[in-house]
């Protein structure tokens, strides 16, 4: 939803591709802002085959100077229980969206931290999860100089 709200302003379609490029952004911007603070080197690795892939990969080298790692399943399986999180995160956020949309009254901030807090059981150590709001993907936006709409003169 903010995401088609965002590109009407910004070509972030054009940028991000879809939503699997925009998420895997998002994970390496964190590991590399986590990397430089911790002063480590890490690699990135994303399980290949996806839609959106190569679009991930040219946004990593753009901004942040890495090429992401792309395994087969079979290759990537040390990493199953990253994707274990991944999918018990999306289920969360699927959840309240539905809990929004079908029954606003009760989607409040208690009910939203409850569901987000089921995340929490997967984690042997806790971190944040993250939720891309409108305000976010137009930070997205200045920070990866995607344009805005109309800029661009043909």
């Amino acid at each position: 939803m903010h995401g088609t709200q965002v590109n009407q302003s910004h070509y972030l379609e054009e940028h991000c591709s879809n939503p699997y490029a925009l998420c895997g952004y998002s994970a390496v911007n964190m590991g590399v802002k986590w990397a430089r603070n911790k002063q480590a080197k890490i690699r990135f690795i994303f399980e290949g085959g996806d839609k959106g892939a190569g679009q991930l990969n040219t946004m990593c080298q753009r901004t942040f100077g890495v090429e992401p790692l792309f395994l087969s399943k079979t290759e990537a399986v040390p990493c199953q229980a990253a994707d274990l999180l991944a999918w018990k995160h999306r289920i969360a956020i699927t959840n309240i969206k539905e809990m929004e949309l079908n029954n606003p009254e009760e989607a409040n901030l208690i009910k939203r931290m409850e569901e987000l807090g089921s995340v929490m059981n997967v984690l042997v150590r806790p971190g944040t999860s993250g939720i891309y709001t409108r305000e976010a993907l137009l930070r997205t936006c200045a920070r990866s100089n995607i344009l805005k709409r109309g800029t661009i003169k043909i």
